[in-house]
This record gives C-alpha cells, structure tokens and sequence, in this order.
C-alpha cells in the first residue's frame, strides 16, 4: 500500500470526567478547570502494513462503459470515482457510498448533467455519479458480501448496459444501483475477518472498481433470464419552464 495521507490522533472531550472535574473545582473555588480529553487512536495508523490488515491479493475487479457520454458526465464520474481511491473497508463495517462521497455540488468540482428524478429526466449537478455506484455494485456482487442497500434507476440507462465493444448486453439490465444521498444511498457490509482496499481506475470510456483483501473461500453464481415482461416506452414529452422575474419600478 502507499500512504497517502498520514494517520491522524483524534482527541475528545469525556464528558462525564469534565463534569465532574468542573463540580469539585468549583466546590474548592477554583476558577480555572482544565476539561478532561480523552485520545482517540485510528483505527489504521501509517506504519500498518498490508499483510497486517489482511490485504495479500485482488479479490475482485469490475469494469462498466460509458461510450459516448458527454463531456460533463464524465468529469462527474472521475470525480466521484476518485473519492474512491484507496478507501479502506474495517472487518464488519457497513460501507456507506453515500458518506464517502460527500458533498456534490458544484462547488466540489461535479457539473450539470442529466440525471433521472422523479421518473423524468432533467438536468442536474452530478449526474453520471451512478456509473460509479453502479460499478461498485456489481464489484460488491461478484465478490460475494452483503448488500445492504441498493436502489435501481426509475427506468433503463443504456450506459449500464455496455460492453467491452460498445454493444448492449440485455443481461446486465437491472444490475445497476443509484446514489442521491442521503435520500438513496449504496451500502454494503464486510462480513469478512480481512480489511478490504478498494481502487478505482478511470480511462476515457471506461471505469474498473478493484477490490483487495484475502480471499476466503466464497464464490458467487449469477444467473438473469433478461429483461422480461418488458413495458414500451411513453412518447417523449418535453416540459419546458418559464422563469418569471418580478418587474422593477
């Protein structure tokens, strides 16, 4: 592993200590009382090794496509994908994609992109974030732990459905998982005795989500019969909105 920021001991106050800390002094008439804090270590330190946390090999790795996806949901997703990077899994946590993602907004460096919301699609901060959770989904899947939470898309997103040769598979529809935290989130837990690392690699139509730990033996079948019972599309329908500004006088 390399480090990329150093470990960090958190402090704390202790309460109940300082309270009563403050009652005693005050009974002696002391003015100043020093609050009681308490030292929180990480639960990783920088000198930890790999082999400590139980991280020997690659375990699983996915990769989704985004053929043809404008500029903006692109940006999107090398943003939300690099938040990623890294990132260290515990033994028995319930990983959160919406907490690790964070704020998304334009201001954290997301931009304007289609999104679906409320069953319609519009134009919003952030959209193509879901190419993200949805690769990770599929990573979580084929590695056999537990999902916790996961959402599909209101309706088929064809980019969830592409292939190394840019082709649609129809067996992939429905393997796809939304994020629009903290209303949706992705989550899964880790119900191994290992850490896991997780890494993404982003290129210019593509996303890999590798996963790496100690294998323990698990393994995971997937079968689909494909899209069934299958509903035609409503006639597109464009809404369009008029701004009203109030008159100066």
């Amino acid at each position: 592993m390399t480090l990329i920021t150093p470990s960090v001991t958190g402090r704390t106050i202790d309460i109940d200590a300082s309270v009563k800390s403050i009652n005693d002094a005050v009974a002696q008439g002391k003015h100043t009382i020093p609050i009681v804090m308490q030292e929180t270590q990480p639960a990783v330190p920088d000198n930890v090794t790999a082999q400590q946390l139980g991280i020997t090999q690659k375990i699983q790795e996915q990769t989704s496509y985004f053929y043809g996806s404008p500029a903006a949901r692109i940006q999107n997703i090398q943003t939300a994908a690099a938040r990623f990077d890294g990132v260290l899994v515990a033994p028995g946590e319930t990983f959160s994609m919406g907490q690790t993602l964070g704020d998304v907004s334009l201001n954290s460096g997301f931009a304007e992109a289609l999104i679906i919301y409320g069953n319609r699609t519009i134009t919003g901060v952030g959209g193509g974030v879901c190419q993200v959770s949805t690769t990770l989904f599929r990573t979580v899947l084929n590695a056999g732990f537990p999902v916790v939470e996961r959402v599909p898309h209101a309706y088929r997103v064809h980019y969830y459905e592409e292939t190394p040769s840019g082709v649609d598979d129809p067996n992939l529809a429905g393997m796809d998982a939304t994020v629009y935290f903290p209303l949706v989130d992705f989550q899964f837990r880790n119900d191994s005795q290992y850490w896991i690392l997780m890494e993404t690699h982003l290129g210019s139509d593509y996303l890999t989500w590798q996963f790496y730990s100690t294998s323990d033996g698990r393994n995971v079948t997937i079968n689909t019969t494909g899209p069934q019972n299958i509903v035609p599309a409503p006639p597109a329908s464009f809404v369009k909105i008029l701004i009203c500004h109030p008159i100066r006088k």
